[in-house]
């Protein structure tokens, strides 16, 4: 599926380093609370941008049904995160293995 001919949604390099300002006040209160107090409401300011992020994508794609969007949508995020989940996943399941075969935990 080709992305000729449509409008394409202008890339804003500070939408992510709010999302990283984001992030990091939120690792930042778990961390420790007295860090930044309010670190929680980076979660809202996270949600915030990905809505307006969302929203603007939605906009580019308006001459598409809504079920066709939203299959899209899933699809790019799918082949984004999936193979840094199954990297994950693997070094955890390594991970496991090398603590539980060495006997520093108990099955």
């Amino acid at each position: 599926m080709s992305n000729s001919g449509l409008p394409q949604q202008k890339y804003i390099a500070g939408i992510d380093g709010l999302r990283a300002i984001a992030v990091l006040s939120v690792i930042l209160f778990h961390l420790n609370g007295t860090f930044l107090p309010g670190g929680f409401s980076g979660v809202d300011v996270f949600f915030v941008i990905s809505g307006y992020v969302v929203t603007g994508s939605l906009n580019n794609y308006g001459h598409q049904n809504f079920k066709a969007f939203i299959l899209g949508f899933y699809r790019r995020r799918i082949v984004r995160i999936f193979p840094a989940l199954i990297v994950v996943l693997g070094g955890i399941n390594t991970a496991d293995g090398i603590v539980h075969s060495a006997g520093v935990v108990e099955s």
